[in-house]
């Protein structure tokens, strides 16, 4: 027996004793968002689990990383992570066997802000700032907190976003309500500076005390010590925005007397009359929708059956003086679409009143996708700049203050220097403007091209703006109706609607806004407010996207907001009505989530010269479409 015959043999039994190696797969996968790579491969990672065991995986990569496992059926897991956006899908029972590639496109929209912070115009140290992202009306723990210079990366939508800056002596803060971000944008927040003015007329009887005599001062809440400003009866003065107790003192004849008013809100500027000699009784009202904070609240008291004109109103949670008496209280939400109201009719107020008022509003959204392919309708429109149209109010309602000036005056102000951020853009730019003429002249036709839409004319818009004086009266429903015509007919086309007060011609603003809309071709209509009332918000808030402004940093801060929207143009529009189309809901373009009460709506698709309506949509939850004819399910 050879040496060679007993080897041979002996190998033979060890193979046939030796299992054999199992085959490996190689699972690769090719991450892009919106067709486009990955900033950064380890955005986007996957993990590999046994079908019965999803709590230890067995292997995990990402783009730039093939996971490499046995042969076999497996769940994977797929994460995307980048900074505030999230996603996360799962793929059950996929077999692995061999070479496996795999095309994830996450066709998520990413938005990125960056905040610089200031104290006296002076950037602040680094480690001594901060802002937090909260979702509109949430507080608590913040979806982001980061540093000055550092850029957070979130959805695109709105968001509350609080800026933190401790000195030397306290922290100060400033809050950006309903921050609408999308795209990248930079902001500078000034934290120190003194922004606000109040200013306290002291009456007796109704009849104003003596200057002299009568004097107010402003504390810190809960303290009666180390006034931090003072001023006589009928005076204004700068302080830092917030929230204060304030104390009135006053001489009649001997005697001395004084009066607390406590958690007083100071924004942008407060004019108010007190009549010290008169019995006032403290309402709060406590606005919530299912048991939640909203943010955007309020509450305004009116004279039994007569809900026309506000007697009283402030934001939810605030203590308001009112005179005694019985009242009907409505309380009203608007975020974006979301709007609803309640009522206590016939409450009567002796003493001090506190009410909880749920609105239990359901939240539905709808977002419309551009179609994959293109028509040639499309593609013409898109070829065109977006149109803008600035409908302006001169009528008298603009001479009111707004932080110590004339509305008309800080518009002039602002709005030239918003203009600039147009300069050198293809945005096409007209200039309607209502209330020229006297009022005396009862002019409820008074409204005026006075520029023509067209390429940016920034002298001619300026010199226009100059030459207005607050004078007439405001038919604001009637320059809605004109407004359509004065844009070229291609092209995003958007309003502007800059108003100091509600329509006094009695004009029917919602009709009119939703017939420019629908009739007239318009892509989006946005309303800017100057320092009205709350009642005043509830008469406009059905022509557009509004946006209140009590303050020349809140007006300079959403100009900017509004024209960097409408630089942006997009590719068409969405319109959401209430049934019959005959009020406008809520707008955005193409791909942005609009945020409705669930409920049965009209709406209207616009993509370049394509429109597409579709009556009676359902909205339940988040609801998707694809721009075209047929409408969501």
């Amino acid at each position: 027996m050879s040496a060679r015959w007993v080897l041979g043999c002996a190998l033979s039994a060890w193979l046939a004793t030796t299992a054999v190696p199992a085959s490996n797969a190689t699972l690769t996968f090719h991450f892009t968002n919106r067709g486009l790579p990955l900033e950064d491969p380890l955005q986007a990672r996957f993990y590999v689990y046994a079908p019965d065991d999803d709590e230890t995986y067995v292997a995990w990569g990402h783009a730039a990383r093939p996971a490499i496992v046995p042969e076999g059926v497996y769940n994977v897991v797929i994460k995307y992570v980048n900074g505030g956006v999230t996603w996360q899908q799962v793929l059950a029972n996929l077999e692995l066997r061999g070479e496996v590639v795999r095309e994830v496109d996450f066709d998520l929209a990413v938005a990125r802000l960056s905040i610089a912070i200031t104290s006296g115009g002076v950037a602040v140290p680094r480690f001594a700032g901060s802002f937090n992202l909260h979702r509109p009306g949430e507080r608590g723990t913040p979806l982001l907190s980061l540093r000055p210079g550092e850029t957070a990366i979130v959805a695109p939508g709105r968001y509350d976003i609080e800026v933190l800056y401790r000195g030397s002596d306290e922290l100060e803060s400033k809050w950006l309500l309903g921050y609408s971000l999308e795209g990248e944008q930079q902001e500078v927040v000034e934290v120190g500076a003194a922004q606000a003015r109040l200013g306290l007329t002291l009456l007796d009887s109704g009849r104003p005390l003596p200057r002299e005599v009568a004097v107010w001062r402003v504390f810190h809440t809960g303290s009666r010590e180390g006034a931090i400003v003072e001023g006589r009866s009928g005076e204004s003065r700068e302080l830092p925005p917030g929230v204060y107790d304030i104390g009135l003192f006053w001489r009649t004849g001997t005697e001395a007397a004084e009066r607390w008013l406590a958690d007083v809100e100071v924004r942008g500027a407060v004019e108010r009359e007190i009549d010290v000699g008169a019995r006032t009784d403290r309402v709060t009202v406590h606005v919530r929708n299912r048991g939640s904070r909203e943010a955007d609240a309020w509450f305004a008291l009116y004279a039994p059956g007569e809900h026309e004109r506000e007697l009283y109103s402030g934001a939810s949670g605030e203590a308001v003086e009112v005179r005694p008496g019985t009242y009907d209280i409505g309380c009203f939400v608007r975020r974006g679409g979301l709007s609803g109201e309640r009522w206590f009719e016939g409450q009567a107020v002796s003493g001090p009143v506190e009410l909880e008022a749920d609105l239990d509003l359901v939240e539905a959204s709808l977002r419309v996708r551009p179609a994959t392919s293109r028509g040639k309708g499309k593609d013409e429109g898109a070829k065109q700049g977006p149109n803008l149209l600035l409908v302006v109010d001169s009528s008298a309602g603009m001479s009111a203050a707004l932080d110590g000036r004339p509305r008309l005056e800080q518009l002039r102000e602002t709005l030239g220097a918003a203009i600039d951020s147009l300069v050198g853009t293809d945005t096409g730019v007209g200039l309607r403007v209502f209330g020229i003429a006297p009022l005396e002249q009862e002019q409820c036709n008074d409204s005026t091209l006075l520029v023509p839409a067209g390429r940016l004319d920034r002298r001619a818009l300026t010199r226009s703006l100059d030459m207005l004086r607050p004078t007439g009266k405001a038919p604001i429903a009637r320059s809605l109706e004109l407004a359509p015509g004065d844009l070229r007919s291609s092209g995003q086309r958007f309003v502007l609607l800059i108003a100091g007060g509600g329509d006094s011609c009695g004009g029917d603003v919602c009709a009119a806004a939703a017939r420019a809309v629908r009739e007239g071709g318009l892509s989006r209509i946005y309303v800017v407010e100057l320092g009205g009332g709350h009642d005043l918000r509830r008469g406009l808030d059905c022509a557009g996207d509004v946006r209140v402004v009590r303050s020349k940093l809140d007006l300079d801060a959403a100009l900017r907001d509004v024209l960097r929207e409408v630089r942006r143009g997009g590719e068409g529009s969405v319109s959401v009505f209430s049934p019959g189309f005959s009020r406008l809901v809520a707008s955005g373009p193409l791909l942005e989530r609009i945020v409705v009460a669930e409920g049965t709506y009209d709406v209207l698709v616009r993509v370049g010269n394509e429109t597409w309506t579709w009556p009676d949509v359902k909205l339940r939850g988040a609801v998707d479409a694809t721009a075209g004819p047929r409408a969501p399910r």
